[in-house]
């Protein structure tokens, strides 16, 4: 939900700074298909639902930062109102998942959360800059020892627990690497095509292992990775899951974690 917070927090602001205005056509930002996402909803394909959205979300932030809206450019009211329009939108199909947040964002932006306003224009004429929607969740704590800190700082790092559920929403797969392409003007990106069996067919996934593996020592090789996280676009490229491997503290040297030779492809991590 980060994104999603941080994109509402620079376009209200640039929005309070620049104002914004309807263009002639709403042919600036691409991407968000409501018919297909009201399909998943109707058909229960909430993670498939879900991806669509945060997929459209980065694409609206890779639009204000390509754009300098910052700059304040001549068209910058024509591309902050379809900004707005966009988070609107989102924050309608979002509505279920998060109802307190998408009330706050209704009320900031003056519209009904409802599925048949997705078509209809911004009402609201004046935008102040949102306050910060979601609260950072800390996955570590720091304590310290007093006596060690008489002469040097040292920090006790202590991870949090889980529940078992947690544990349970991860979906790792055995998968295989069918191909691995370089990805113009990215230093440490590959674009992987992966094979993850029957039930979820081949997918696309970045993963930044150009400095630390070869693409022969990668392809037609198992390896294990995370399956059911939210869609993100790296270089262009949307990036449908996650390969697990270890890593030194400065992340020097990285090691990916791979199955047994004789395990299935597709095959769950539990």
């Amino acid at each position: 939900m980060n994104k999603y917070g941080n994109l509402i927090s620079r376009v209200t602001s640039l929005a309070e700074k620049f104002g914004f205005s309807r263009p002639k056509k709403n042919t600036l930002i691409k991407g968000l298909d409501v018919v297909k996402i009201k399909k998943l909803f109707d058909s229960f394909e909430l993670d498939k639902a879900l991806a669509e959205i945060f997929s459209f979300i980065d694409s609206c932030n890779e639009f204000v930062q390509s754009n300098e809206l910052w700059l304040g450019k001549s068209d910058v009211k024509d591309k902050l109102y379809e900004l707005l329009l966009s988070i609107r939108n989102v924050t309608i199909l979002l509505s279920p998942f998060i109802p307190d947040t998408a009330v706050k964002v209704s009320e900031l932006l003056k519209f009904k959360i409802s599925f048949d306003g997705l078509d209809k224009s911004l009402t609201v004429r004046h935008v102040k800059k949102s306050d910060p929607l979601f609260k950072k969740l800390e996955f570590f704590e720091e304590e310290k020892d007093d006596k060690i800190n008489k002469d040097k700082s040292v920090g006790i790092v202590k991870m949090s627990e889980i529940k078992f559920e947690d544990w349970e929403k991860l979906d790792l797969r055995v998968g295989l690497i069918k191909s691995v392409d370089d990805i113009p003007d990215a230093d440490k990106l590959y674009k992987l095509s992966v094979d993850l069996g029957k039930e979820l067919g081949v997918r696309i996934i970045v993963s930044g292992l150009k400095e630390h593996y070869k693409p022969k020592e990668l392809l037609n090789n198992k390896f294990v990775f995370i399956t059911n996280l939210l869609a993100k676009k790296l270089k262009g490229i949307s990036s449908h899951g996650m390969i697990l491997a270890a890593s030194s503290d400065n992340h020097s040297k990285v090691v990916l974690l791979r199955p047994d030779k004789d395990i299935a492809v597709g095959s769950r991590i539990s």
